[in-house]
């Protein structure tokens, strides 16, 4: 008799609690979504994710990606980070050329630097760079999200891009969703039911992720297939739909003498991109040249990834004029640019 009556006096207790549990969980939803929080809100808490593009929704194919109506407010159009400049011009007999690649892109270089190498009003700058994506998000995105596609397409390869990114993990067991679980390895699990309904839960997961210092990121691994499966799909992809294809290697002003991981990652990328025969410009023998250097030295007020970009495109237009369809005046132009004052040239 004793025995039944603490066995039911522990079922009313364990009872009260979980309700009580229930209550908290259900008030402090709702006052975390009275504070406001209806997608990902990553400013702060990532390095690369700036003040225009840090609102994110889940996606099967990537992971993430950028909230279309948040992108849409600052100026994205047909999956771009930009178009709304373009909006009501004409297009006849222009160019289009998109960049697409992580923060590097993301940070709005492109649209800043090519205008001054190339004639703004045959050439415009298309913008696809996410915070946080390797090569075969980046692929994706280009597949999946871009509405309007460009004459010229640039892959701004990052070292980093070989590495993976973060992820909404599938309901259920991770092996048991292989048809929706999308390749790349995740910052941190997160339920995407969870994270769709409850506000409470997203916060919960970034503050985890902010709190444990590592910013969720994973191992500086390098995954080979990722690389190779990203570039053969927009390979196949800017060949059906008649795109030219570029990589532009960039090594974000990382001395490789001193680095093994970058070494490593740049020997991966040299040997996919001729394995593929994919047209291809090598930033990295001009970081590690003393005028480079020097010029970093001579334009301290300049930051090295706008010096970077700036040398890039640059070297970008004069190793294939032809493909991008330059003309001999046009090609002046861009040689001519180095002797503008840097600092004026770079500023945004």
């Amino acid at each position: 008799m004793a025995t039944a009556r603490r066995a039911k006096n522990h079922a009313v207790n364990l009872l009260l609690l979980l309700s009580s549990i229930g209550l908290a969980l259900v008030m402090a939803e709702g006052v975390s979504r009275k504070l406001g929080d209806s997608t990902i809100f990553v400013k702060g808490i990532w390095h690369g994710f700036d003040e225009l593009l840090h609102r994110f929704v889940s996606d099967p194919h990537l992971g993430y990606r950028p909230d279309p109506k948040f992108l849409h407010q600052f100026g994205g159009r047909y999956g771009y980070q930009n178009g709304l400049e373009y909006e009501g011009a004409s297009a006849a007999s222009v160019t289009n050329i998109a960049f697409l690649g992580d923060s590097l892109v993301q940070y709005r270089y492109a649209e800043n630097i090519v205008p001054k190498l190339l004639d703004p009003n045959k050439y415009r700058v298309w913008n696809i760079g996410v915070s946080g994506y390797n090569t075969l998000q980046e692929s994706r995105y280009f597949q999946y999200q871009i509405e309007k596609l460009p004459d010229h397409l640039v892959l701004v390869y990052c070292f980093n891009d070989s590495r993976g990114s973060m992820s909404i993990r599938p309901w259920g067991d991770k092996e048991e969703q292989k048809f929706t679980r999308t390749e790349f390895e995740p910052l941190a699990y997160v339920f995407p039911e969870l994270f769709r309904v409850s506000s409470l839960y997203r916060r919960l997961v970034h503050s985890y992720i902010k709190f444990t210092g590592s910013g969720g990121r994973s191992p500086l691994d390098i995954d080979r297939n990722l690389v190779q499966l990203g570039l053969l799909e927009l390979k196949d992809s800017t060949r059906r739909n008649n795109i030219s294809f570029t990589v532009l290697i960039f090594p974000y002003n990382i001395k490789l003498e001193q680095d093994l991981w970058s070494r490593e990652n740049y020997q991966l990328i040299k040997s996919l991109v001729a394995e593929l025969d994919i047209k291809h410009v090598d930033m990295v023998p001009d970081f590690l040249s003393r005028d480079m250097n020097l010029l970093f030295r001579e334009n301290d007020v300049v930051h090295p990834n706008a010096l970077g970009h700036y040398l890039g495109y640059k070297k970008l237009f004069l190793s294939h004029p032809e493909q991008f369809g330059l003309s001999p005046r046009e090609i002046t132009r861009v040689e001519k640019a180095m002797a503008q004052n840097l600092s004026e040239v770079l500023t945004h």
